[in-house]
């Protein structure tokens, strides 16, 4: 066996061990009767041509990509992970086994889960999403936005002070847009900073900035 076989495997191995650690925190959300019916899945990786994942009712299996694994980041995964695992839940809890894939208590189980529910088939992970650039509506008011924050920092305080009004004017009406609109909403979820077993005061200063005026739902996980 060559040397990147055994690292390879060593390395998935690793992974796996993190996957079902992953699997053991979503449980914290859940109701002590919901916890009891779910069933501990056997969790692989495999290679998978057309899509990031898959839950098997019958074998009880979660399965990820090998290509998700090894190439893209541990948000990416979870991310694909949490959404398997709402399957499960959909129909070992919500009993949804004769409903479509993407039915209903589907819905239902991300929600509950914080999954997102598009984050199957061929979907792009949640890094390349984070990176790139689209042409949709809100992503041009958010390009706008920040090149007005950039001018509000000009020496000239009429136009900064300007710049900043219109800023906050944008903000304010593109959050009440997100939250009254019939639009489809999609969030992300991301890790910030290293794990530590005390933060410093502007942590969280910064932590609450991000709440106030950035629209962030932040939370402290434990590691």
């Amino acid at each position: 066996m060559s040397l990147k076989i055994q690292i390879q495997e060593q390395l998935e191995h690793r992974i796996l061990h993190g996957l079902g650690c992953e699997w053991e925190t979503v449980l914290w959300v859940l109701e002590p009767h919901e916890r009891g019916m779910l069933r501990k899945p056997l969790i692989s990786i495999r290679d998978l041509n057309s899509q990031w994942g898959y839950w098997s009712g019958s074998k009880n299996e979660l399965c990820l990509s090998r290509e998700l694994v090894l190439n893209h980041g541990w948000d990416s995964v979870r991310e694909v992970l949490l959404h398997e695992i709402a399957h499960q839940y959909a129909e070992q809890v919500l009993g949804a086994r004769r409903e479509r894939p993407h039915g209903p208590s589907f819905q239902q189980a991300c929600r509950r889960l914080r999954a997102n529910p598009t984050a199957s088939g061929n979907s792009r992970p949640l890094r390349e999403r984070i990176a790139g650039e689209t042409e949709d509506h809100h992503d041009k008011i958010f390009r706008r936005i920040i090149k007005l924050l950039s001018l509000a920092q000009s020496c000239n305080p009429h136009e900064a002070e300007s710049a900043m009004l219109k800023a906050h004017e944008l903000i304010a009406k593109y959050n009440i847009d997100l939250s009254n609109g019939s639009a489809q909403r999609s969030y992300t979820s991301i890790f910030a900073g290293k794990p530590a077993l005390r933060h410093p005061r502007e942590e969280y200063h910064l932590a609450h900035l991000l709440q106030d005026y950035y629209f962030v739902h932040g939370l402290w996980v434990s590691t």
